[in-house]
């Protein structure tokens, strides 16, 4: 009796899947998701339709920056998290993981440096590993949504889906709870930062960008990263010019053009004094809604098998909520091809099965 309900509960989670993940398709909105935060204090602010905030000629400033926020992106406040404290840098890395995010991490070990990745949720069930070994090497695990959409486009409900289901993908790898979220393109205005703030979280913005991503897409001399990297340690920065004289810089694991040169830019920063830090310690704070010292000790590398993430997702229900990038996501990967399950036309990879747990876990967690 137990094995159809098996092959039920795959099929079943196979068809959220393909509904929800591998492309980057949005994820649909959960009503009980919904229910566990108070949004009744989000700003109650009309839907910007994508192409609305594009203006020409505009200089970002204080008086255009949010009616022009897709040109501008990154427009933020005191609130934000846009800069560190004097002398501290703070490495980030957005969009993934990707087929390159290994590398980076190989990369950083050897310069003994710790970086923050805002990672994308349909990108953390293609390489749960990855995040895995992120996270027990001590960098900070941060989200950056689901399917990377213009949130001040999509109704809070679906700004919840998008980063609860983020969450949980990152909760049922690492056993954390993200606690710092950067907007897709950097665009996120009063009611999309009040959802995040409803949810527990720090909107994560930048002082510093590389645009690695126009550099690759335009097949220009990819040394033109470096060569931001010298621009602002001799000219400073004119993003966000408030207190913080530390930098937070954005770049994407997304394009080995930007891995292969992270190496140049630890030694860079290094000479110039520059102690590289998290983006929780330029604010004080801890790096995860669930653990206030930090990244919690590991006493295994191994993924959390689906009994656990059954358990630990249901956890979550019922619990009190605490109070500029432009690429596109990658279609290739490198999961394992060695099947591991089957039953006659059922057959799956290692990665297929810990997706299936996710995904299970999130049913579970529903169901209760």
């Amino acid at each position: 009796m137990k094995f159809p309900i098996i092959l039920a509960l795959i099929a079943c989670a196979r068809n959220i899947l393909a509904e929800g993940d591998s492309d980057g398709e949005p994820y649909p909105v959960n009503p009980t998701w919904t229910k566990e935060y108070d949004l009744s204090k989000v700003p109650d602010k009309s839907l910007r339709p994508v192409g609305s905030g594009i203006c020409k000629n505009a200089n970002c400033g204080p008086d255009d920056c949010d009616k022009c926020f897709e040109s501008c992106g990154n427009c933020p406040v005191k609130d934000d998290v846009y800069g560190c404290g004097a002398g501290q840098w703070a490495l980030t890395f957005d969009d993934g993981p990707s087929e390159y995010t290994t590398q980076l991490l190989d990369i950083l070990a050897a310069a003994k440096v710790k970086a923050t990745f805002l990672m994308v949720g349909s990108n953390v069930v293609k390489y749960p590993e990855v995040v895995k070994r992120a996270y027990d090497e001590g960098h900070q695990i941060s989200q950056h949504t689901w399917s990377h959409p213009h949130l001040m486009s999509i109704s809070n409900e679906q700004i919840v889906a998008e980063v609860r289901a983020t969450e949980e993908a990152i909760f049922n790898v690492t056993g954390a709870r993200t606690a710092f979220i950067r907007p897709p393109y950097g665009e996120a205005d009063d009611r999309v930062k009040g959802v995040f703030k409803a949810m527990g979280y720090h909107n994560l913005l930048w002082n510093m960008d590389t645009l690695d991503w126009s550099i690759v897409e335009k097949k220009q001399d990819p040394d033109k990263i470096l060569d931001s990297f010298e621009k602002a340690l001799s000219k400073g920065t004119d993003l966000n010019p408030f207190e913080n004289p530390g930098y937070i810089s954005l770049q994407h694991d997304l394009y080995v053009e930007t891995v292969k040169r992270v190496p140049k830019i630890e030694q860079l920063l290094a000479q110039h004094g520059f102690h590289f830090v998290l983006t929780h310690e330029c604010i004080n704070a801890p790096p995860y809604q669930n653990s206030p010292t930090g990244n919690s000790t590991q006493t295994s590398s191994s993924i959390p098998t689906s009994t656990a993430l059954a358990s630990a997702t249901a956890s979550r229900t019922g619990s009190t909520s605490k109070a500029s990038s432009k690429p596109s996501l990658p279609t290739t990967g490198t999961n394992s091809n060695a099947h591991i399950a089957s039953s006659g036309n059922i057959l799956m990879s290692s990665n297929d099965l810990i997706k299936l747990a996710t995904y299970v876990a999130i049913l579970a967690g529903l169901s209760r």
